[in-house]
């Protein structure tokens, strides 16, 4: 009996479905109830719906999400495609899962003024009482991918401007041990200040997430022929620790072209050490932060005008002063 009326059920539903006044309708609602709950105004080009047994799947087109005054008319975020899939585990005891989350070909575009506005909505207050990462584990994704996207940051306050290029995420959650897990990165990035050339990067790296804890692994950040490898961990998001450990190799002569700096060395310099972050609301962050390591290197050369270059020698401790002292100024 009860099979019966839950295949009527799917049959009324997949009969609406293909009512286009009914289609029409639900894609209104969907577009008015997001601006309202978003702030900001949300267009849907199109959806599909369908089910595989009683549990259905979305596929969005043309998501446009607009940000907030002074870039009203400025996309927050634009998605071609979109696919979420609900895996109805009980309906007796209404339980279910977000079985998949596919996103192909995002792009997101943070801004920032000159007095400190930024473009980012403020979504209404939820009447739920989970935090929003518990809510993540409590819809326990399957399956989360996201492939050919890109994140654009310009802030004009302090004239920093980035991106990230071929974004990827692929990651899922393990039920039994109630941790996601993936792999995270992008291809083709820039960093850029003022005065200063465009730093090219890419960053790949493995993770696993818990409510309280992030541990990150084998990551990797290279530009040109420098890379850092490190990994770290992040407890506690109210009160953030960061601890991480790294081995750097760098390289100078890239780097003083960069920064534009003749008086930069050539050569190939090598850092290894940890770091450690422990927040305090009443200290600035620097001073919460714990720096380690080594640094050396087989060869430097210095210039400088009038001189002919010398292969320099410095004591890994010496080295290291001298680099903290010119970053400070």
């Amino acid at each position: 009996m009860l099979a019966g009326l839950l295949g009527l059920m799917v049959i009324a539903v997949a009969a609406l479905l293909h009512s286009q006044r009914f289609h029409d309708y639900a894609l209104a609602k969907v577009q008015q109830s997001a601006s309202q709950s978003l702030g900001v105004s949300v267009q849907l080009q199109n959806f599909a719906l369908y089910f595989n047994g009683i549990s259905p799947t979305v596929d969005m087109y043309g998501l446009v999400v607009n940000g907030t005054a002074p870039y009203a008319n400025i996309p927050l975020l634009q998605v071609e495609h979109a696919r979420i899939g609900v895996r109805i585990d009980s309906l007796l005891r209404k339980s279910w899962h977000l079985n998949e989350i596919t996103i192909h070909h995002a792009i997101a575009q943070i801004r920032i003024d000159q007095n400190g506005n930024n473009n980012l909505p403020a979504p209404k207050p939820s009447n739920s009482n989970q935090g929003g990462m518990q809510a993540l584990f409590d819809l326990a994704i399957h399956r989360a991918v996201l492939d050919q996207s890109d994140i654009y940051y310009n802030d004009r306050k302090n004239s920093l401007d980035a991106d990230a290029r071929e974004v990827t995420l692929n990651a899922g959650f393990d039920p039994l041990r109630k941790v996601y897990a993936g792999q995270l990165g992008y291809s083709d990035g820039h960093f850029k200040s003022a005065g200063y050339q465009p730093v090219p990067h890419a960053l790949h790296a493995e993770f696993e997430m818990t409510p309280t804890h992030i541990d990150l692994r084998n990551a990797e950040l290279s530009s040109g022929s420098s890379a850092v490898c490190f990994s770290a961990t992040l407890d506690d998001f109210n009160n953030p620790r960061v601890a991480t450990v790294y081995h750097a190799s760098v390289n100078a002569t890239e780097l003083r072209a960069l920064l534009h700096n003749p008086e930069l060395p050539q050569g190939t310099v090598q850092l290894d050490g940890h770091a450690e972050y422990a927040f305090k609301a009443s200290q600035p962050p620097l001073n919460a932060l714990t720096l380690n390591g080594t640094l050396r290197s087989t060869r430097l050369e210095l210039r400088s005008q009038g001189c002919r270059p010398k292969r320099a020698q410095f004591r890994p401790r010496t080295l290291l002063r001298m680099a903290m002292r010119r970053s400070a100024r």
